[in-house]
């Protein structure tokens, strides 16, 4: 790996990680040469310790493996949650717009977008530090679930899947991976010694059933999911038009 890096070429916003599991790499000449005002960098000998050291602030990371057992020379981390290791907003967006893109004529897909309910409440009551682990198990439990791919975190407590079907299919295999979904949520959360029962809010909207634009599966999905969260415990709704269009023209 050559040491003469330019520092004119980082951009400001980038936390630098360096990974170095050997203990006879000049890592300190490295860490020199990549050292400026304005940049963050952090010395690591794991890519396990590089993940925990990534930091919410920044809105990219650039991973320098040191160590050559490492593979991949130069990785950009701009598309995983550091809290949860779901896919983040970026990473939603680019799936979303691909997955539409390949749909085929006898595809459809559903967006399911989901959030804590009363998340807020959590906070104020117990810190961020706990909010953060309740996050990070419903993370945990949401990756168990079959069926449903590019999970992803795009808000605080917010979360979205994707689901891919037959056109003549995709309502029963989305209300199968929504059963799944509040099953595995079901259970309480053990948390620095609290036990706490969490609801989720979960909204779905359909393409090409319902709309073929990207802005608009996420919004009627947002819609959907506002609809759901006027019920009580674990609940979920599928957009309808004639339902959800026409109260937001009455409100």
């Amino acid at each position: 790996m050559p040491l003469d890096v330019d520092r004119d070429k980082i951009p400001p916003d980038v936390q630098l990680i360096l990974v170095d599991g050997s203990h006879d790499t000049p890592s300190s000449n490295l860490l020199s040469a990549l050292k400026s005002d304005a940049s963050s960098v952090t010395c690591c000998q794991t890519l396990l310790e590089a993940n925990q050291a990534l930091t919410e602030e920044q809105q990219s990371y650039l991973l320098i493996p040191v160590d050559q057992s490492i593979p991949n020379t130069l990785i950009r981390l701009q598309t995983q949650d550091p809290l949860t290791g779901a896919g983040n907003r970026q990473h939603f967006y680019h799936q979303l717009q691909q997955q539409l893109r390949n749909l085929q004529d006898t595809e459809s897909l559903a967006l399911i977008i989901l959030d804590i309910d009363n998340f807020s409440g959590f906070n104020h009551q117990y810190g961020h530090d706990f909010g953060d682990r309740l996050v990070a198990l419903l993370s945990d439990r949401l990756e168990h679930c079959t069926g449903k791919s590019d999970l992803c975190r795009i808000g605080n407590d917010e979360f979205t899947l994707l689901v891919v079907a037959p056109s003549n299919h995709i309502k029963i295999k989305t209300r199968e991976v929504i059963e799944q979904i509040i099953e595995l949520l079901l259970p309480s959360y053990e948390v620095n010694e609290h036990s706490v029962h969490l609801h989720c809010s979960i909204g779905v909207a359909m393409s090409p059933d319902q709309c073929n634009e990207f802005d608009d599966l996420i919004r009627y999905a947002n819609i959907a999911r506002l609809r759901a969260k006027k019920l009580r415990g674990h609940s979920y709704a599928i957009f309808d038009p004639l339902r959800d269009l026409d109260n937001k023209k009455s409100d």
